[in-house]
């Protein structure tokens, strides 16, 4: 007998003496006896996840495509970087390799935790994002929860252990909604998307909207203080500069601010222009309950099986 043959031999040996193996006839017919386990154990889970799914409220998602205005490109630190670049470093300024745009640099704004807080503030958003549990199509209103806040004596009841408070905190208030708000840009087109998923159709589209408002509204006024500060503090430098080159590079910085004050000034849509608005929408994103279900009907039948012959086999064994 070769090696080979030997090999085999103990193999078989070790298999009859320490496993039971079942061949996939034994399989369909040890699944068949216990179909009826299987039947019910699947149905029962299948009931289970209708039900979750049932309960589970509908999300609806509004966004906004938004395209960079010219302006969005424009900082003091481009300008310094383009046709006064000379000045700048004349002036000693350092200009950066502009790792960060002032896209990004919005973007980020938008996703701060000062942005956030104040824009829950100053649009109510605090009452509908923890107390809103579904919304009703007949009457187009947000449903409360009378368990946490009490529309009548407007009032937090909720539960909450400590830390945490009746009414929730701005850093709670400030994680909450960063859960349903999310701001991304493509990177082929610089299309900027803006995007909020909630309960109500008619908030989502509402906050959307209101977010691109406010970061425009605060931009500008960024800008236009900005702005104005540097021109007056240009103009006293230009009182007291004798050199012509100087005085003439301190000119055109002059104009270059007044020229972001005034369309500062005269567009509404200062800092990004919007390309497709924000609507309510009329189907949801999520849950997918038929989705949940499927798998949930396949993955516990897979267990079940498994389950069956794991016992099987181990039965066989003892």
């Amino acid at each position: 007998m070769n090696e080979v043959e030997k090999e085999m031999t103990e193999l078989r040996t070790r298999v009859s003496d320490s496993d039971y193996v079942i061949s996939l006839g034994e399989m369909f017919s040890i699944l068949w006896h216990k179909k009826l386990t299987i039947t019910a154990f699947v149905s029962l889970v299948a009931i289970g996840t209708i039900i979750v799914t049932l309960l589970m409220p509908n999300i609806y998602r509004s966004h906004v495509r938004l395209a960079p205005s010219e302006e969005s490109s424009k900082g003091l630190a481009s300008k310094l970087g383009g046709e006064l670049g000379g000045f700048a470093q004349l002036a000693g300024v350092s200009i950066g390799d502009g790792a960060v745009t002032p896209v990004t640099y919005a973007m980020e704004v938008m996703r701060s935790r000062e942005f956030v807080g104040n824009f829950i503030e100053k649009h109510d958003v605090l009452v509908p994002l923890f107390a809103g549990k579904g919304w009703d199509w007949n009457k187009k209103e947000l449903v409360l929860d009378g368990d946490v806040y009490d529309a009548e004596k407007k009032e937090w009841v909720r539960e909450a252990d400590f830390p945490k408070t009746p009414k929730p905190s701005r850093q709670e208030a400030y994680e909450e909604f960063m859960e349903i708000l999310s701001v991304n840009q493509d990177k082929k087109t610089s299309m900027v998307d803006v995007t909020v998923d909630f309960i109500s159709p008619v908030h989502a589209q509402k906050w959307a909207s209101l977010m691109v408002a406010e970061i425009n509204q605060l931009l500008k006024a960024r800008d236009v203080g900005e702005a104005e500060r540097s021109i007056s503090y240009l103009e006293e430098k230009l009182a007291e500069t004798r050199n012509p080159e100087v005085r003439m590079a301190l000119s055109q910085l002059i104009e270059q601010n007044m020229k972001v004050e005034v369309l500062a000034n005269v567009r509404d849509e200062y800092f990004f222009e919007t390309v497709d608005p924000a609507i309510a929408a009329e189907k949801k994103i999520k849950p997918r309950r038929g989705t949940i279900v499927g798998l949930s009907v396949i993955g516990s039948f897979v267990f079940i099986c498994m389950m069956v012959l794991v016992l099987a086999l181990s039965r066989e064994r003892r």
